[in-house]
This record gives structure tokens, C-alpha cells and sequence, in this order.
């Protein structure tokens, strides 16, 4: 029963039928937090219409600006739609939208930083220094995830599973 008015990232959608013809709409969306089940009612509020009306707003893969009723359906929370419209560049963060680590990435630059650093070997160790000096490849290594789906899928997550790897072969390298 509680509103909810945000950005959010329009994942699927699609125009259905109700058993007595009326339209209606239903979709999902995401954030960084997760995704959330949202369905639009045609003549919510006593308005006919709506579905028509807000309906090129809600195109998958674009980023919407909501205005929600949160209810609860079968025991899973989902958006009751109020208004939709398509959010324009520059009105959000990209960033907003993906899920991330839950370790900062601060953190885990000083890990790596810390493990070039302890690298023993020179040319390996030069390695790991130019790299870690290339900036724009360095960043796009600290924010990509490791996989699309199974494990580290998620903004940070080639730099959090490298790491990973990392402190397993350390702890590993003495018995061999």
C-alpha cells in the first residue's frame, strides 16, 4: 500500500488481456537492488484508457520514471503503475540499474595494489604495474563482471573474482 516514485530499468513488458477482453500491462523492472514484478490496469482510478496512453512509455530496455502503488500479490511484492514516462539521458545514472559488489571498489583496488606490490617477480611484477597503469583498461577490469550469469555477474565482479583467485593460489602456492 505504500508508493514508490523512481527511475528504473524496464526489463520486459508486454500489452495482455484480462479474461473479459479489457487491456492491461505487465512487466519487470530492475535496479541495482533487484527486480520487481509491475503491472499497469487499464481502468485503475476509474479512468479508461491508461494502458493506450502510458504504453510507448514502457518500451524493454529503456530506463522509466514510475509513480507506484507497492502491493502485494500471491506473497511477492510488485508495482501497481500510477504514470510512466520514459526517462531522458542525463536524468540518471547508468550505474543505477546493475547489480554490484558488495565489497566497495576502493577496497578492492588497495587488495590489488597491496598484490602487485607483494609480487615477487620482477617481470611479472611489471606487468601487473603497467596494467594497473593503463587507466581506461584498469577501469573497465574494475567495474566488469567476471561471467553474465553463475557467478560474479555483477559491476565490480572481474576485479572481486581475479581477487579470489588470487588469495586461493596464495594460500595454495607453499604446499606445492
Amino acid at each position: 500500500g505504500e508508493s514508490y516514485e523512481g527511475t528504473l530499468w524496464l526489463v520486459t513488458g508486454q500489452e495482455r488481456q484480462t479474461k473479459n477482453g479489457d487491456p492491461y500491462w505487465e512487466g519487470t523492472f530492475q535496479d541495482a537492488t533487484g527486480s520487481i514484478a509491475a503491472k499497469l490496469w487499464d481502468s485503475a482510478g476509474g479512468k479508461k484508457g491508461r494502458v493506450k496512453v502510458l504504453a510507448p512509455s514502457l518500451v524493454p530496455g529503456g530506463v522509466v520514471q514510475v509513480v507506484a502503488k507497492i502491493d502485494s500479490y500471491n506473497g511477492t511484492l510488485q508495482l501497481n503503475l500510477l504514470s510512466a514516462r520514459t526517462a531522458q539521458a542525463g536524468q540518471f545514472d547508468p550505474s543505477w540499474f546493475s547489480p554490484r559488489s558488495k565489497r566497495s571498489t576502493e577496497e578492492m583496488e588497495a587488495e590489488f595494489t597491496a598484490l602487485v606490490e607483494g609480487t615477487e617477480d620482477p617481470d611479472f611484477r611489471a606487468m601487473l604495474e603497467a596494467f594497473h597503469g593503463e587507466r581506461d583498461i584498469f577501469r573497465r577490469f574494475r567495474e566488469g563482471p567476471a561471467a553474465k550469469a553463475i557467478h560474479h555477474a555483477w559491476v565490480g565482479g572481474l576485479l572481486e573474482h581475479t581477487l579470489a583467485l588470487a588469495r586461493n593460489m596464495k594460500a595454495l602456492a607453499p604446499g606445492y
